[in-house]
């Protein structure tokens, strides 16, 4: 550690050196300005170009220029600045929550993840992935639309807390070609390249990037209450270290082809990582657990003009990923063997829908579908399973899906607006399901707008949920029903003359027939429909560009989760506070950025028991240097837990410690030449 320490120094003296020999280029900081943000077009809310200010959300927005200077490496990073937002991370996975609710454990099942419009959670656990086993590098971002809320009106299953959809650069937003290297106090090496053409007198783009990164292997404290550390030779951890893990590797690719009304992306993306965590309750301190997932995903899509008024869109896209683990064990009769996973998903999806916009009306019409070519859940021994008392399992049922939506928008004075939609999806082994959506908006002067939000929600349950077993530990359910939400929600926003935007949001949701994995009795695991949870909150947000490419972005949230029927909150955020800042320095030879978020004690079930981890304070800070001695040459230096606490995330009860402990300070160095 104290030779990291070392090595820093000199790497500040030398930026902060080089700073005050050049005088960067500013900064476009107005891309997404606030003056214009309640007419910038945003995409998400109703799949199609709409003023912000008229989407049926309170929707959120994150520019490329707000990942940059922060130096954010995940969508996670990205989104926890946004009100109501958590993570919970286990050393393997990041995990959403939002406006109170998170579950260890759970999958984000509940938030659904597009990339330019394609879904992207996959087809056996329904997951989004948004950490760094997310399919993306940051680099191909070009913004982040985050849609709050229930949107199965539009998009159907998992839509449940939000739609979040990433959309990537073209050649037209990426006019250059750019390689950098980082290097971070913890380990991480990695290298990005990403180049982009114009081609055929301008009318075809292509954008191609690649990244690879390497995380060396450290060692990490936890806490075993119930002395279940476990080694491979069955006795207990001495001290709860785990010596060198977290280790792996991680690999990115996109490219993407634009001509004329059609456009094409390839992405690819491989990732393995060794976690300390002992996760799925395996042999603690042990190298050899192991979890590799990755992909392909090809998307092609195209939108014509019929008229000044009329337009279609067409989209077939198909995934292939897997899931593949090694997972060690002791057992004190069979000794110690591996048990495995070898999942893989293959799915054709596509959509066509088509739009037709009058004086007072726009309307959207279309239907989606999609098709399982395999979802195969495979899991097996390194020893014969009748020793334990199991079997091997290998399963592969296929799911169809089918969905018609239609959605008015009808502005019938001038200063309202009434958005109304409704989706029915039929899917293989579940009923139908019905999501209307209503909002009706007020907006009596440029500055002020109002809206009344009401829609429903559903979440289908996934193949491993309805389907996985592995006696005696796993039991199947194929009884299980569809979760549903409903939410009502108001929000009033007003912008400032001196760039200010406020924005308020009262909600309530109600959840019925969570899906949450319990203990049916001696430690056999079901995922079972517990009841109704409901929660109630406010979220209250202001945004701030002043003179000299100043953005200021703060928020606070509270929230209140009960439930009923045998459902029980937990790791629920009562309160969370956050603030976010960027400015020039050094007579805009810099720009400095800085993060701050404050979240409450959260209490939560671990095998059986109560327990909470303590209210959180997380600060970040990244100092960006855009032409460092040459133009085009830029540096970055990001501190992340700036202050070193001791930050712990709640843990599920398919884990042999209650808490999971997070990073304390890392600095992370960064060299990118654009040309």
């Amino acid at each position: 550690m104290l030779k990291h320490r070392l090595c820093t120094f000199p790497i500040l003296f030398f930026l902060l050196f080089a700073t005050q020999h050049t005088k960067a280029a500013p900064v476009d900081l107005t891309e997404l300005s606030l003056e214009q943000l309640l007419t910038v077009e945003v995409s998400s809310a109703s799949k199609h170009l709409q003023r912000a200010g008229d989407a049926p959300s309170a929707v959120q927005v994150i520019s490329r220029e707000d990942i940059r200077l922060h130096g954010w490496r995940t969508l996670s990073e990205a989104l926890v600045s946004l009100p109501g937002i958590y993570i919970n991370n286990d050393r393997g996975y990041d995990y959403l929550g939002a406006r109170g609710f998170q579950i260890p454990g759970d999958y984000n099942t509940r938030f659904l993840l597009l990339i330019d419009g394609q879904r992207n959670n996959d087809n056996i656990y329904q997951q989004a992935l948004t950490g760094t086993e997310g399919w993306l590098d940051m680099s191909v971002v070009e913004r982040i639309e985050y849609i709050p809320g229930p949107g199965s009106a539009i998009y159907g299953s998992n839509a449940m807390f939000g739609v979040i959809n990433v959309i990537t650069r073209s050649a037209a937003k990426t006019a250059e070609s750019q390689g950098g290297t980082y290097v971070s106090q913890l380990g991480l090496t990695g290298v990005n390249v990403m180049t982009s053409r114009t081609l055929a007198d301008n009318d075809t783009g292509l954008v191609l990037q690649f990244s690879a990164e390497h995380q060396s292997g450290r060692d990490q404290t936890y806490t075993d209450p119930l002395g279940q550390l476990v080694r491979g030779d069955g006795t207990l951890s001495p001290d709860g270290v785990a010596h060198g893990l977290d280790f792996g590797n991680n690999r990115h690719m996109m490219m993407r082809i634009d001509h004329g009304e059609w456009s094409i992306k390839l992405l690819n993306h491989e990732r393995k990582v060794t976690p300390s965590s002992a996760l799925y309750l395996t042999v603690f301190d042990d190298p050899s657990l192991k979890l590799n997932d990755g992909g392909t995903q090809l998307t092609a899509s195209w939108q014509h003009d019929i008229s000044f008024a009329s337009s279609i869109y067409a989209r077939l896209g198909y995934t292939d990923w897997h899931y593949r683990a090694t997972y060690p064990y002791f057992d004190a009769s069979a000794g110690y063997y591996h048990n495995y996973d070898d999942n893989r998903g293959q799915m054709l999806d596509g959509e066509f829908r088509y739009q037709l916009k009058s004086v007072a009306h726009h309307l959207l019409a279309g239907l989606e579908f999609s098709r399982d070519l395999m979802a195969r859940q495979h899991n097996y021994y390194s020893i014969a399973p009748a020793s334990l008392g199991t079997v091997d399992l290998n399963i592969n049922p296929l799911v169809r899906h089918n969905a018609l939506f239609i959605e008015d928008e009808w502005r019938f004075t001038d200063t309202w607006l009434l958005s109304l939609g409704l989706r029915q999806d039929n899917i293989t082994g579940s009923t139908s399901s019905h999501s209307p959506r209503l909002g009706l908006i007020w907006q009596p002067t440029a500055a002020w707008t109002a809206k009344l939000l009401i829609g429903r929600a559903f979440r289908s349950p996934n193949s491993y949920e309805s389907q996985f077993a592995e006696a005696p530990n796993y039991l199947n359910n194929p009884n299980l029903k569809p979760e549903t939400i409903r939410t009502t929600e108001g929000v009033l926003e007003w912008l400032g003359k001196d760039q200010t935007r406020w924005q308020f949001s009262l909600y309530q949701n109600r959840l019925d027939e969570l899906i949450q994995q319990v203990d049916t009795g001696g430690g056999v695991l079901q995922y079972q429909n517990l009841g109704t949870m409901q929660a109630k909150g406010w979220e209250l947000g202001m945004e701030k560009s002043g003179s000299g490419d100043l953005k200021l972005r703060t928020s606070i949230s509270n929230s209140h989760v009960y439930g009923s029927q045998g459902a029980t909150p937990s790791n629920v955020a009562n309160w969370i506070a956050k603030a976010s800042l960027s400015a020039p320095a050094f007579n805009s030879a810099a720009y400095l950025a800085m993060e701050a978020q404050a979240i409450s004690r959260r209490d939560y079930i671990w095998n059986g028991l109560p327990y909470a981890v303590r209210s959180e304070i997380l600060v970040n800070a990244t100092a960006t240097f855009p032409d460092l001695w040459t133009h085009g040459l830029q540096g970055q230096l990001r501190i992340s837990n700036l202050l070193n606490r001791d930050i712990q995330h709640p843990s599920s009860s398919e884990m042999p410690s209650p808490t999971v402990p997070q990073n304390g300070r890392t600095l992370m160095a960064k060299l990118e030449y654009a040309f």
